[in-house]
C-alpha cells in the first residue's frame, strides 16, 4: 500500500482541470479560474474488489498521504498553466490540456503525464476522478491494487 504515497502529488493536481462535458448545446463553461476543494472520496480496490474502510484501518493504511489537504485551491490560468496551493505546503506548478470533447484531462507535472476523467463541470462545480493501479506481489502472487480519488470542488 506504500506505493500510493508517491501518487499524492499526482492526485493533488487534477482538482480543477476541465471543460464542459454536457451535450445540451449550451455555451461551454470555462475552466479558467480558481477552484476550492470541498470534498473528496477515496476508494481502494484489490483485484477489482473494494476494500472497506474498516479493513484499511486494520491494515494501518494512512489515507493522508493520498488525500488532498482541506482548504486546497487550484488555479487554472490561460495557456494551460496550473498552480495548486495547499495550506502549509509549497505551491505546485504544472500544465494541463483537455481532449477536444472535454472529457479527458492530461496533466503534465515534472515531465510525467497523468490522465483524469471529468465527471462534471458547471459554472460553480468541478468534479473529477483519477485512478492509479499498481501491481504488487503478495506471497509470490501478483495483486493489482487500485486507488481511486474523486474530487469535488467549487469555483471561488
Amino acid at each position: 500500500m506504500n506505493n500510493f504515497k508517491i501518487y499524492r502529488l499526482v492526485l493533488l493536481l487534477p482538482l480543477i482541470l476541465f471543460t464542459n462535458c454536457s451535450d445540451d448545446g449550451s455555451d461551454p463553461v470555462s475552466i479558467e479560474g480558481t477552484w476550492r476543494l470541498q470534498n473528496q472520496e477515496l476508494s481502494v480496490l484489490v483485484n477489482g474488489i473494494p476494500i472497506s474502510t474498516e479493513l484499511l484501518e486494520q491494515l494501518e493504511f494512512d489515507a493522508s498521504d493520498i488525500e488532498i489537504p482541506e482548504g486546497s485551491t487550484i488555479e487554472l490560468a490561460a495557456g494551460g498553466q496550473l498552480t495548486v496551493n495547499s495550506p502549509g505546503e509549497t505551491s505546485v506548478n504544472g500544465t494541463w490540456s483537455l481532449s477536444t470533447n472535454g472529457k479527458t484531462l492530461t496533466l503534465i507535472q515534472d515531465g510525467e503525464a497523468f490522465v483524469f476523467e471529468v465527471l462534471e463541470l458547471t459554472a460553480t462545480n468541478l468534479n473529477i476522478k483519477t485512478s492509479q493501479t499498481e501491481q504488487i506481489e503478495q506471497n509470490g502472487i501478483p495483486v493489482n491494487v487500485t486507488g481511486e480519488l474523486t474530487l469535488y470542488s467549487t469555483r471561488q
